[in-house]
C-alpha cells in the first residue's frame, strides 16, 4: 500500500492544476496533536494517535466529497 501512496503524490505532482481553496471546517475537534504527544508512548499513544485521527476525519466530514472528487480528478483523468 505504501508504494501505491508514493506512486499517486509523484502522479499528482507531475500534474498542473488549479485547486480549488479548501476551507477549513468551522468546528475544530477538541482534541489536537499535542493530546496525543502528552501522551506516553506505547499503547495508550497509540489509542490517542486513533481518537485523535477519527476526530479530525469527522470535522471534515462536509469536505469528504471534495476530497473524493479531486483525487478522482487528478488520478483517474488521464492526459489532460
Amino acid at each position: 500500500m505504501g508504494r501505491q501512496v508514493q506512486l499517486a503524490h509523484m502522479k499528482i505532482g507531475r500534474r498542473k492544476l488549479d485547486w480549488s481553496k479548501l476551507e477549513p471546517p468551522k468546528h475544530h475537534t477538541e482534541l489536537t496533536v499535542l493530546d496525543v504527544l502528552r501522551t506516553d508512548p506505547g499503547r495508550e499513544r497509540d489509542e490517542m494517535i486513533m481518537r485523535w485521527a477519527r476526530a479530525v476525519w469527522q470535522s471534515w466530514e462536509d469536505r469528504h466529497a471534495w476530497g473524493k472528487d479531486m483525487t478522482e480528478k487528478v488520478l483517474y483523468e488521464e492526459g489532460k
